[in-house]
């Protein structure tokens, strides 16, 4: 049973430190850029598109939070790969995990592949707490 945590750890943590390298490598979001893409639909037929759009850009222009979101992944998927700090990395994973589910599951529900995959990976850190359980139990009771 610990290689696949170790394994599910592993797999968990190229997703995280790889999608927070991404938010660094991107570029800064351009305000006219954006409503060059909102205009490009229409509002009753595209809200959900819309609304990811100006989510995702708003967290882009505050300066920190897109930044803040890939450091806390990177940070996270590396504690997750050491196994002495594994579970604190896991646990602290969990909201950022749950966050990109919600994001996925309500702003993109059409996208199939994508709600499965983020699902997959809510589901391994979850995993990976409560194959833990012993060493969380304490901070509970």
């Amino acid at each position: 049973m610990n290689k696949v945590i170790s394994i599910l750890s592993i797999i968990l943590a190229i997703f995280m430190i790889d999608g927070g390298v991404d938010k660094f490598s991107r570029s800064k979001v351009d305000t006219e850029i954006t409503v060059s893409k909102i205009n490009k639909y229409s509002l009753e037929e595209n809200e959900g598109i819309i609304q990811k759009i100006l989510f995702i850009s708003g967290m882009k222009q505050t300066g920190y939070l897109w930044e803040l979101i890939g450091f806390s992944e990177i940070l996270f998927g590396l504690m997750i790969i050491i196994k002495r700090t594994r579970i604190i990395g896991a646990i602290l994973l969990l909201p950022v995990t749950l966050n990109i589910l919600l994001f996925h599951a309500f702003l993109e529900p059409d996208e199939i592949l994508s709600l499965f995959h983020v699902a997959l990976l809510f589901l391994i850190n979850s995993i990976i707490i409560i194959s833990n359980r012993n060493k969380v139990k304490p901070l509970f009771s």
